[in-house]
């Protein structure tokens, strides 16, 4: 069902071929190890790869500085566990994630 729901939210923003599968990563943040930002990998290491080859401008959708980790493709957030189950964010949230997006 994540697959689905990334799929819906990422929509076309690049040159994309469609067979290629959905490889969902989550990456936490510091002030609560449950939020997280999910995004799809290969669609991001192809945004790269055009990037590197001067096909796109760049453009930053995720930067979380303290873990140098930055993110060009879309992705979203939400609550994480360590089985791999995403849901909804909570009240206050919103506050946190926003700083990285």
């Amino acid at each position: 069902m994540e697959d689905m729901m990334i799929e819906e939210l990422i929509g076309e923003m690049i040159s994309y071929d469609a067979q290629q599968p959905c490889d969902l990563a989550a990456v936490s943040l510091l002030e609560d190890e449950d939020l997280v930002i999910v995004y799809d990998r290969n669609r991001e290491k192809h945004y790269l790869q055009q990037l590197k080859e001067g096909k796109v401008k760049e453009v930053v959708t995720c930067h979380i500085p303290q873990k140098h980790f930055i993110l060009h493709t879309r992705c979203y957030a939400c609550r994480g566990n360590e089985h791999g189950d995403f849901d909804s964010l909570k009240d206050g949230d919103e506050q946190i994630v926003h700083r990285y997006f």
